[in-house]
């Protein structure tokens, strides 16, 4: 919550998920495999996979849903689940993000 004490103060939230679930407002796909969440900044969204023979940073036009870019970080992680896990940091214009294997990229 606002004040960090793991406490949510918004009113008028759902109590359950209507039939079918929630509107699917939209969707992107080819960001390859992994465990990123997302950051979103100035109309762009931001999250890690891999593609073809590494792991990537990649940005997306949220307004399109076309991919901006996609910037080698470093291997793909090989273990039973593969894939990134760092969400990346945006500050001050610039994208932060850490691969598996501890290559560190802005």
């Amino acid at each position: 919550g606002p004040k960090q004490d793991a406490v949510c103060t918004e009113t008028g939230l759902l109590q359950s998920w209507p039939e079918g679930g929630p509107e699917l407002l939209w969707e992107v796909s080819g960001l390859g495999a992994g465990y990123s969440t997302v950051s979103i900044s100035n109309g762009k969204l931001f999250t890690m996979g891999d593609l073809q023979d590494a792991q990537c940073v990649i940005a997306v036009d949220m307004e399109t849903h076309k991919k901006l870019w996609a910037t080698k970080i470093g291997p793909i992680h090989k273990d039973e689940r593969g894939g990134p896990r760092c969400t990346p940091t945006i500050d001050d214009g610039l994208v932060y993000v850490i691969g598996t294997s501890g290559d560190l990229a802005c």
